[in-house]
């Protein structure tokens, strides 16, 4: 009986893992973001050593995350230990991963999956996959990943409805004109 009650117990945490793993990989592909290594005061002038990239969800970044190393950018406030640098508090770091400014007001999402037929600088809108649903109109693919994952740039007021998206099921892009 014991035997018995271990097998089921072994059974079930086995599907709890994989249920973990399945929702770990809805949220889509993790993109790299800067954290500092320790606290640091206003006015420090980030240096390599001060700074070390972690792999996260999209929907777990600020939407003004720093993705090219800020080194050489001064802190217009002071941060925490393991905070994601944002270029809002950095001086002379505003850029998105293309180079290209963001723009107050938007936010940059990775898709979860590839779509070859993107490029950056392409209009999507993107759709719920389960229910079809416009979740974000006129999103601007900002990068597209060495793997075809795109990353859209998407109005503030949409993030929560793509996140959700992302959550129950996925996002959809549709190009438009």
């Amino acid at each position: 009986m014991a035997a018995l009650l271990i097998l089921a117990s072994l059974v079930a945490l086995r599907a709890e893992h994989q249920a973990a793993a399945r929702l770990r990989a809805e949220w889509g592909p993790h993109v790299a973001a800067w954290t500092v290594v320790t606290d640091l005061e206003s006015g420090h002038v980030l240096a390599e050593s001060d700074l070390v990239t972690r792999l996260l969800p999209p929907a777990a970044l600020p939407a003004d995350a720093v993705t090219v190393a800020p080194v050489g950018g001064r802190l217009l406030d002071s941060v925490g230990e393991g905070e994601i640098v944002r270029a809002g508090r950095v001086d002379g770091v505003d850029e998105a991963s293309d180079g290209s400014h963001l723009g107050s007001g938007r936010g940059a999402v990775a898709l979860s999956s590839a779509a070859p037929h993107l490029e950056v600088g392409d209009r999507v809108d993107l759709y719920g996959l389960l229910d079809g649903d416009l979740v974000a109109a006129g999103a601007v693919v900002v990068d597209v990943t060495d793997d075809r994952v795109p990353v859209v740039a998407v109005d503030d007021g949409d993030l929560p409805a793509v996140i959700r998206a992302f959550t129950t099921g996925d996002v959809v892009p549709v190009v438009t004109g």
